[in-house]
């Protein structure tokens, strides 16, 4: 990447930070999301992209570009949803440069994002979810009976227990469950809840947990509280060394259980997807009261209901079974062989 790209880039991070106050998840997107175009202009032209080569043509080429992209190194052309975050992304990086004096106008202004037809979050089956915690059970409980032999398994497999619970019946981003510590968990029968979780834009909530919620995790405490890894400040999920959980960790439990599963797409937001699917559909929460407990929350701390209003969307497999109630004997007699 070109040394020029490279300074802007980093003063365009500190003036998002310093003057739109945005998180570092957003920080890190849009920074991505210039990488990626520089990445593509390269591609087509073939020398390095700098912030003065910023042209409507090329942006609306690229928006439609079926040709390799080149994002993160891939030749393919990436999903409508991924080139919509780059499109926001590129949108503010051309607000900046024009502000800043880089380039004469803002020429993004008005780079149109894709339509999608919206889709509900990837989330779990009501089946699906069962299946996952009596697995994770069974290896508790595998673990327990080899616990004179292993230890340290026995203690993972609580503590692996613990991290799908955060997120299947808490609902946390898996920043949010990295940086758990356990002076926000209060565990006592009937006002159980996590306490002072930060979520984005920098807004608190507080997270009411079930009886269930609440049985996993005074598990994981007694367990942590033997090795001596629960006090004031402490890291709620933490490795058998005793150490903070990264994201990466917490996320690679969860590839771990896909992996067992077979289940390839499991990440730490199919949990938390599935538990704002059924407090919406299963349960008939209301909408801002979910937004609240999800920390779908805009800057001035008003519930943002268009976030959650996904969750009422019908499951992909709500679509197929819908699809099913179509079929009927028809009286046709003939049956294809062909079967792909």
């Amino acid at each position: 990447m070109a040394t020029i790209l490279t300074d802007d880039l980093d003063d365009f991070t500190d003036w998002l930070h310093r003057d739109q106050q945005l998180d570092a998840q957003t920080l890190r997107a849009y920074r991505r999301a210039v990488v990626s175009y520089a990445e593509w202009f390269d591609w087509h032209h073939h020398r390095p992209f700098v912030t003065e080569d910023l042209d409507p043509q090329d942006l609306q080429h690229w928006r439609t570009d079926e040709d390799p992209v080149g994002i993160h190194g891939q030749q393919h052309r990436p999903a409508p949803a991924t080139r919509n975050k780059h499109i926001a992304g590129l949108r503010v990086f051309s607000r900046w440069a024009s502000e800043t004096g880089r380039i004469p106008a803002d020429v993004a202004r008005h780079l149109e994002f894709l339509v999608i037809a919206p889709q509900a979050p990837k989330s779990l089956l009501r089946a699906q979810e069962r299946g996952l915690m009596r697995v994770v059970n069974q290896a508790v409980g595998d673990a327990l009976h080899l616990k004179r032999i292993n230890e340290g398994k026995f203690t993972q497999a609580i503590r692996n227990r613990a991290v799908i619970v955060l997120g299947l019946y808490a609902g946390l981003r898996v920043e949010e469950a990295a940086g758990l510590v356990w002076d926000q968990l209060l565990l006592r029968k009937g006002v159980a809840k996590i306490q002072n979780v930060q979520g984005k834009f920098d807004q608190i909530r507080t997270i009411p947990l079930g009886n269930l919620a609440r049985k996993h995790l005074l598990a994981w405490k007694e367990r942590a509280t033997a090795e001596g890894w629960v006090g004031p400040g402490q890291p709620v999920l933490v490795s058998q060394k005793g150490r903070a959980l990264s994201v990466r960790s917490v996320q690679r439990v969860m590839t771990e259980w896909g992996q067992r599963l077979n289940w390839p797409d499991l990440t730490y937001h199919t949990p938390r997807h599935t538990y704002g699917s059924r407090l919406v559909n299963d349960l008939g929460v209301p909408l801002p009261a979910v937004a609240r407990m999800m920390g779908h929350l805009r800057k001035n701390g008003d519930p943002n209901i268009a976030t959650t209003a996904r969750y009422a969307l019908p499951h992909a497999e709500a679509l197929h079974q819908a699809a099913d109630a179509l079929d009927y004997d028809d009286g046709s007699s003939d049956s294809p062989s062909l079967q792909e």
